[in-house]
């Protein structure tokens, strides 16, 4: 993972990404995108809706590549269900044979390859449209289609290293009978592709406004972290809720215990405080004290001894200079500010067309991601620390270790949501900028 953000950092702030970091990208794509189906199904969210962001995105990454061809090296695909149903003439031998009555799209696309010299060609089916593609050989493709047949032969496409930009038919009829599509956005689709220096009738301010047509689809890069998000908070919620209700059988308060570890570990010298607020237990490596939350100071349940001895596990992590925590302190003024600044910065650049202030906002967003990364080990150690010093010392049976347990398994899952949360962030911010593309002068 952490080489292939390297590489898309490197690539993706620019306009033109290499093909090594191109496959990267898309690679991050696919590998999420059954990831996001299934999550989407778990949720409701349809099967057509997560078709079109994944569309959506490799439009976009397509024309972050700004490659340009020759006329016939482009090929126009499109399905037969755009003609007309009553239409006694047959295009998919001889698109040519349409006599364009109007009645549907093709016309339209017949007028396009003929003013710019691109190849049409209509398919009835994905295993004919393959084979058209493999005949023709283009180099590039703006296929027409419904999300299913789109998302589909983008894969093959990708899989054969030729860029496809997807435009989706119209539908008003239902599925596969007399579908529609814009003329406009073929053409905006087509002016990605067609180098300019050789032939380009089509309308420069089609081309330029082909980015912002589409709405931004890489919130679906989220998904899968949102959802994680929600289920942890969810489940520290439950669990936290249950073992506050079942006191421990020693009786002794998290106050109590805090105290007990801190000196069975030689700091006597750090205090124990009261600190307002709910689940507001920290230890501030600054100042050297471990504050707790009113119900986990006075509280006796499971679940307080276990945030109570957690707490106190980072103070020994501090004292015995954990390398983890030790890093963690360290970039926290960098984290700081880029929880300020890097979304601010990014967007800035983004909108300004300034590579330099978004790749900065990027970097600065790094920072907090990586922050998160050091995190994970933190808070794990300082779990595994409370479970085995509340049970070495006696002040929790099996039984009750079990509940407490759940307690910060729970709470370790907030910390893996948040985590994921950020590297999806910085992912999607990585694609938009490669997305948009960015310049300096």
């Amino acid at each position: 993972m952490g080489a292939g953000l390297t590489f898309l950092v490197i690539g993706l702030l620019r306009r033109s990404a290499s093909p090594v970091v191109q496959k990267i990208g898309r690679n991050i794509v696919d590998f999420f995108y059954p990831m996001t189906m299934w999550v989407g199904r778990l949720f409701g969210v349809s099967k057509e809706e997560i078709e079109d962001s994944y569309i959506k995105i490799n439009n976009q990454m397509t024309v972050s590549q700004d490659r340009k061809y020759r006329p016939e090296e482009i090929l126009i695909l499109a399905p037969h269900c755009l003609q007309n149903t009553n239409c006694p003439h047959k295009i998919t031998i001889d698109v040519q044979n349409c006599h364009r009555c109007g009645k549907c799209s093709v016309a339209g696309l017949l007028d396009i390859a003929e003013e710019t010299g691109v190849n049409l060609v209509v398919a009835s089916g994905g295993t004919f449209a393959r084979k058209l593609a493999k005949e023709y050989q283009p180099k590039a493709i703006v296929a027409i289609a419904c999300e299913r047949d789109l998302t589909s032969g983008i894969k093959d496409m990708n899989a054969q290293h030729i860029p496809v930009v997807g435009v989706l038919n119209e539908r008003p009829n239902g599925p596969c009978y007399n579908t529609t599509v814009q003329i406009c956005k073929v053409r905006q689709a087509l002016a990605e592709f067609i180098d300019e220096t050789i032939h380009n009738p089509i309308e420069k301010s089609l081309s330029g406004g082909f980015v912002m047509f589409f709405w931004d689809p890489t919130m679906i890069i989220l998904i899968p972290a949102v959802f994680l998000t929600a289920y942890a908070q969810m489940k520290i919620n439950s669990t936290y809720s249950k073992y506050s209700q079942i006191p421990s059988k020693r009786g002794m308060t998290g106050a109590d215990v805090a105290r007990y570890i801190l000196n069975k570990n030689g700091l006597y010298d750090i205090p124990v405080e009261l600190v307002g607020g709910h689940l507001s237990d920290h230890y501030d490596p600054r100042t050297r004290v471990v504050r707790l939350s009113p119900d986990v100071y006075h509280g006796t349940s499971l679940a307080s001894l276990g945030v109570a001895a957690h707490e106190v596990g980072h103070a020994v992590q501090h004292d015995t200079g954990y390398m983890p925590l030790y890093i963690r302190n360290t970039i926290i003024p960098v984290t700081q500010i880029g929880s300020y600044a890097a979304i601010p910065l990014f967007f800035i650049g983004i909108f300004m067309s300034s590579e330099s202030l978004a790749s900065m906002g990027i970097l600065l967003f790094g920072a907090i991601v990586f922050f998160q990364m050091i995190t994970l080990p933190v808070e794990y150690n300082a779990s595994r620390r409370a479970i085995t010093t509340l049970g070495s010392e006696g002040i929790l049976d099996a039984a009750e270790l079990n509940g407490t347990n759940k307690v910060l398994s729970a709470a370790a899952m907030t910390y893996l949501a948040a985590a994921l949360m950020a590297v999806m962030q910085l992912l999607r911010l990585i694609v938009i900028s490669g997305m948009m593309g960015g310049n300096d002068d």
